[in-house]
């Protein structure tokens, strides 16, 4: 069976868990990503891009 957006119940959905879960502390997953995109940006002169998009799964991704 297929679960479209709609099909959830996101008033139910414990927010307060997952963003304790998911941002209380850097997880080394995370941590790692930054590293990454920062030493990607600091190539750049500041100023340079206007603007930037990050596609990622979010932050349960490599959990």
């Amino acid at each position: 069976m297929t679960t479209h957006n709609d099909d959830v119940d996101w008033d139910s959905w414990p927010v307060a868990d997952y963003l304790r879960e998911n941002y209380r502390e850097v997880h080394p997953s995370d941590a790692a990503i930054i590293a990454h995109h920062s030493a990607f940006y600091r190539r750049f002169r500041p100023g340079a891009i206007a603007r930037s998009v990050e596609f990622g799964a979010g932050p349960t991704s490599t959990r």
